[in-house]
């Protein structure tokens, strides 16, 4: 991602699904290093200490990530469309796809996608959320990411930013 983001300073994310405010983090470093700030969503509350404690510069929303209302969110959090980074990173990962939908469906889009497949455990789950992103306009820039146990995300970049 840092070819990508080229050292971008004080860009905004959504992070869906995501857990821990450190480990195996796909924002900590944009928000630490580079000053980044965004709204991150999980639905287990044992994360929300975690997140105040460490993650002082983004806002931690306990929530089902497949039904909050994003423009509303991020308005009170005064961050702007479209936002610089989205991640989606739900269990299973049918719920990564239906999330996307939903947030398709309130207008939502970001500059870059990390797509959790969890191709290495889910074969199916991939070819559908890259013909769907390729129809918006995103173009994939790292195919099967590999995670702790395979290919586990797709990034996308949108040819509005290549």
């Amino acid at each position: 991602m840092s070819e990508v983001f080229k050292g971008k300073r004080d860009g905004t994310f959504l992070d869906l699904g995501a857990h821990q405010a450190r480990h195996a983090s796909n924002t900590w470093a944009l928000e630490k290093q580079f000053g980044w700030r965004g709204i991150a969503v999980d639905n287990d509350p044992q994360w929300i200490r975690q997140w105040a404690e460490q993650r002082p510069g983004s806002v931690f929303v306990l929530g089902d990530a497949c039904t909050l209302d994003y423009p509303a969110l991020l308005a009170a959090q005064h961050i702007p469309q479209p936002v610089d980074y989205l991640s989606l990173d739900l269990e299973p990962p049918e719920l990564t796809w239906q999330c996307l939908q939903h947030i398709l469906g309130q207008k939502i889009w970001a500059y870059t996608v990390t797509f959790e497949t969890d191709y290495y455990r889910y074969k199916e789950s991939r070819e559908p959320s890259r013909a769907l992103m390729a129809s918006l306009g995103y173009v994939l820039a790292k195919p099967g990411v590999p995670g702790m146990f395979g290919e586990q995300d797709d990034f996308y970049v949108h040819k509005a930013i290549l």
